[in-house]
């Protein structure tokens, strides 16, 4: 009878070479590494023979799950099978490590066999760690919305899975609720090693490069953490980039602080990756074409969901070059739209007055000393006012 007819493929795979070749001993060893390699990747340890068995068999802290335990018959077969393998180390693999053994071929095929039927039993067990568990924890709908929370969950995940359960997670995009997934990410992105790094990146680029989908990048955008929009393939970055940009030019809001269109929405969830911007000195230019629009619904949009993310562009350096000329032509892009605010604001403009009033705390301290005296002295002119338009809703990131 041939071997190979009946043990597992993968085991024949790894004992092959040495068992054709009649290195029967060596075979052996083979099968037991087969093994030791098996029970690494169920337990998730690292640990080796007698010490691996021990730690994945642990009462205190149970890393494989041979029978149900649910009574004593039940714990009796458990600890049994954690004794064949110590019996298996001590026994089998470690004399022919340290001892000069030649079995036969006799010999050989027996106890291959058995570490067959051992691994069967162990392919069938339950691990600490399931890929279908940990996801339903996951996606609970009585999850806690928090990070620590969401932390505790991957702390469960083995090192050595956790690129796995990402790219399950990822593949669940928009089916899911967009802030448990950006939770999810968030803790788990600077988890994973170097190399899956690069690779989950060029995962999500080939995605930005070829979705037409606002509602997928807004998912996939909120997987990635912004130091690593840099990394992102630049075919990639600035398709999506001047998505952003798009959204930003049709964007209108109400009163009610709502999106009035169809689009505006998409960049009220990427405000992240400002600062990261290839594009920055377009974004800022089109913000400020928007304010010379005077209409107030694009206004609005911009001081609801843009501006406040934009003010850690305005460097200090920038602020020192305003006042030196009061034509509006002699500023652009971030210089231009502080002074435009700034100038509004001495016109009387109410409007740009409350925002400012309202949000100078989201700015740097030179930004809020520069507006300082403008608000002081801020008299309304009722006849500088905007334009006027109206209404629907859409997806907002709050």
């Amino acid at each position: 009878m041939n071997i190979e007819h009946i043990i597992n493929p993968k085991l024949w795979d790894s004992i092959e070479s040495n068992y054709k070749a009649g290195k029967y001993s060596n075979a052996i060893v083979d099968a037991m590494l087969y093994l030791t390699n098996i029970l690494r990747e169920k337990a998730d340890l690292n640990e080796d023979g007698y010490d691996l068995v021990n730690r994945a068999f642990s009462k205190k802290d149970l890393r494989i799950q041979i029978t149900k335990l649910e009574s004593e018959t039940d714990q009796n077969k458990q600890d049994g099978y954690a004794n064949i393998l110590r019996g298996l180390y001590q026994m089998i693999r470690n004399p022919r490590h340290h001892e000069n053994i030649n079995d036969s071929q006799n010999e050989a095929f027996k106890i291959i066999l058995f570490v067959d039927y051992i691994i069967e039993i162990l392919n069938s067990s339950k691990a600490s760690f399931e890929l279908d568990d940990i996801e339903t924890i996951i996606f609970d709908d009585d999850q806690i919305e928090d990070e620590d929370y969401m932390r505790l969950i991957i702390d469960r995940i083995p090192k050595r899975k956790l690129y796995e359960v990402v790219i399950k997670v990822y593949n669940r995009r928009t089916l899911e609720d967009i802030n448990l997934y950006r939770r999810f990410f968030s803790c788990a992105f600077d988890l994973l090693k170097p190399d899956e790094v690069l690779q989950f990146i060029n995962i999500i680029s080939q995605d930005l490069i070829k979705t037409k989908n606002d509602n997928d990048r807004k998912y996939i955008i909120g997987c990635i953490p912004k130091s690593k929009w840099n990394d992102i393939d630049q075919l990639a970055k600035l398709r999506t980039e001047n998505r952003i940009i798009k959204s930003i030019e049709e964007g209108k809001a109400n009163s009610e602080r709502k999106t009035i269109d169809t689009i505006s929405w998409f960049a009220t969830w990427c405000t992240k990756l400002f600062s990261e911007f290839t594009m920055r000195e377009k974004l800022l230019q089109t913000i400020l074409n928007k304010l010379y629009t005077k209409e107030e619904f694009q206004i609005r949009y911009l001081f609801v969901f843009i501006l406040n993310s934009i003010w850690p562009l305005v460097e200090i350096q920038d602020i020192e070059g305003l006042n030196q000329n009061n034509d509006e032509l002699f500023y652009v892009g971030k210089t231009g739209v502080v002074w435009y605010i700034k100038k509004q604001i001495q016109e009387g403009n109410k409007l740009y007055f409350d925002f400012v009033n309202q949000n100078k705390y989201y700015m740097p301290d030179y930004l809020r000393e520069y507006f300082k005296e403008a608000l002081v002295n801020f008299k309304e002119n009722e006849e500088n006012t905007l334009l006027n338009e109206n209404d629907p809703v859409d997806d907002l990131p709050f």
